[in-house]
This record gives C-alpha cells, sequence and structure tokens, in this order.
C-alpha cells in the first residue's frame, strides 16, 4: 500500500509541475530579440505605414546601433492594455505622471521626445474656453481609450467618446457636444486634412502638458535599448532637429 501510495504522490505531483509549467507558458511575455514598443497611433507620430516622427526616430537607432526597435502600431485602449500584460517590452508615447498613468511595476523611461499639449475646442464663431469650471454639467467630447489627465477626468461632465478627433469636430458641429479635448500637434494634423480653419482654443493655456517618453519595463535589456535611445534624442537635441 506504501508503494502504491508513493507512486500516486509522484503521479500528482509531476502532473502538477506539468500544468503549473502549461499556465506559465500561456503567460505573455516578450521574447523577441528586439525592443517591441506598442505604439499609440496618432496622426503624424506613430502611424500604420510607420512613417510618423517618432517611427522614424525609432528606426534611426536600429539602423546604427546592436538596439532594434519592432514597433507595433495600436490604438490607445489596447495599446497600454497590452504593454502592462507584458505582451510588448515599451509603450510610446506615455509617461509617468501620476496624473495621467499609473503602473504597478517597475519602469524605465526615456528622455522627453516631445511635450504635446492638451486644448479645449469649442464651437466655430465661439468664445475660447480657460476656465474649466464653465464645462460644469456639459457635454465634452473625448476619444475612446485616450488619457487627458487629472483635470478633465475630475471635472463634472458627462463624457461623449469617439473613434477620432475627426468625429469629435462632426459631433461638435451637429451640437451633440458642447466641446471637445485633443491633444496638440496631432488635432492641428487633423485640421490641416480636413482643410478647415482651427476650432477656438486657448493657444497660451493649454489644460494639461504631456511628457512624451518611451516607458518600459525595467529589464537590463530595456534598459541598454532605452540608453541607445536617449543618445539619439540628445543628438537631435543638439543639432535643432527635435
Amino acid at each position: 500500500m506504501r508503494i502504491k501510495t508513493l507512486i500516486f504522490l509522484l503521479l500528482s505531483l509531476g502532473f502538477s509541475k506539468l500544468s503549473f509549467s502549461i499556465e506559465m507558458a500561456n503567460i505573455p511575455f516578450a521574447t523577441s530579440n528586439s525592443t517591441r514598443i506598442s505604439a499609440v497611433k496618432l496622426t503624424g507620430l506613430h502611424q500604420e505605414d510607420q512613417g510618423g516622427d517618432y517611427d522614424k526616430i525609432y528606426k534611426s537607432v536600429s539602423g546604427v546601433t546592436s538596439t532594434k526597435f519592432d514597433i507595433t502600431p495600436l490604438p490607445s485602449k489596447a495599446a497600454l492594455q497590452r504593454f502592462k500584460s507584458g505582451e510588448f517590452d515599451c509603450i510610446s508615447p506615455i509617461n509617468t505622471n501620476p496624473n495621467f498613468y499609473q503602473f504597478s511595476f517597475p519602469t524605465a523611461v526615456s528622455k522627453d521626445l516631445f511635450e504635446a499639449r492638451v486644448y479645449l475646442f469649442t464651437a466655430s464663431g465661439s468664445n475660447p474656453i480657460s476656465d474649466l469650471e464653465l464645462l460644469d454639467g456639459k457635454k465634452l467630447g473625448v476619444r475612446k481609450g485616450v488619457t487627458y489627465g487629472n483635470k478633465i477626468d475630475n471635472l463634472n461632465i458627462v463624457k461623449i467618446k469617439s473613434d477620432s478627433i475627426t468625429q469629435n469636430i462632426r459631433n461638435l458641429e451637429n451640437g451633440t457636444i458642447d466641446a471637445f479635448v485633443a491633444y496638440w500637434p496631432e488635432v492641428y494634423t487633423t485640421f490641416n486634412d480636413l482643410k478647415m480653419e482651427k476650432l477656438p482654443h486657448n493657444i497660451s493655456k493649454p489644460i494639461a502638458t504631456h511628457k512624451d517618453q518611451l516607458v518600459c519595463h525595467k529589464t537590463p535589456a530595456n534598459i541598454r535599448s532605452i540608453k541607445e535611445l536617449n543618445r539619439k534624442i540628445e543628438a537631435l537635441r543638439n543639432n535643432k532637429k527635435l
């Protein structure tokens, strides 16, 4: 009986280890030799054709150093979720400012690529709004999955979510919303693409500013990649190309 019991315990232990191994194998961790970037799709910065300004910076690092960046453009919400899950090594362009993002794991962060600005836009012919309290109870257009910071999150407003800045502009024109928020410079690109005048906004007083950085899971390999990127950022800045 003791021999049978021992055999049963050994088989059970082996099965448990196998089950544990299978479960661990199903956890999505980035395993590529490249540094995989979850890139938030932003017109002019990260694009499907990888012709955005940030795409070009990462590609230029890949072309002259041992660091190789593998860029995957994704919608904002999916980009953040898949980075947090460990499927991607890094995410761009975000930051570690707790007013915008919070992470439960150690991160490594690059130098600033750029400083984006959040502006509040109102209907054509109206006066720009500087006092956010004037939005109390109003309908504000936002993009799905995009973070605008605590100033917007803490307002007493009704958020109307859309898929794009273009849709927010249409919603403002037809009266579905009272105003919308968007990031510069992307929103200016949208106005240009639509061949329309910029809607009223207070250029000198953005609602918030957002440091655009590469944020990575803190590993030795990712830290090395960030160091290579930082050298490129410094070179571009010294040559006044950034």
